[in-house]
């Protein structure tokens, strides 16, 4: 995952690859799809291949499979369904990671961000910031754009 954050172009091939192995290594490891999903996504993200979201979305789904009750397997999913603009889809994936995981402010400040790009509700996006923030104040992801607004 440290090769997946520093999102260079070496750090994800690096994440990609090591993610790959570990899926070989233990083919019935969710947070390791999840994981890997989440890689394909950023790079198809930062490095524009197409095909890459719909892909990581291949390898979300294998992680719920594994473990439907994995919160990150949803969220990650989620992120490359926005990618490539399947908002309905998105919301009922990432709503799923907060019923799962309702303290973790990370996905309520994910679902901001697709009331916001998917719907443009506005008030939607403010309400899951705040929510976000309540959880965890130290969350700069959440109190910046609400600053902003």
């Amino acid at each position: 995952m440290m090769n997946l954050m520093e999102g260079t172009t070496q750090a994800l091939a690096r994440a990609v690859c090591l993610l790959e192995q570990a899926t070989t290594c233990d083919p019935n490891y969710a947070a390791v799809w999840a994981a890997l999903g989440a890689a394909y996504d950023f790079k198809g993200q930062f490095q524009s291949p197409s095909h890459l979201s719909p892909k990581a979305g291949e390898m979300g789904r294998r992680a719920i499979e594994l473990d439907p009750k994995l919160a990150d397997a949803h969220r990650w999913l989620w992120l490359s369904l926005l990618s490539i603009a399947r908002y309905d889809e998105a919301i009922a994936g990432i709503q799923e990671a907060a019923r799962l995981k309702p303290g973790n402010a990370n996905v309520f400040s994910s679902l901001d961000r697709e009331y916001w790009v998917g719907k443009g509700n506005l008030d939607a996006r403010i309400a899951y910031l705040e929510r976000a923030a309540d959880i965890n104040p130290d969350l700069g992801y959440a109190h910046l754009p609400l600053g902003l607004l």
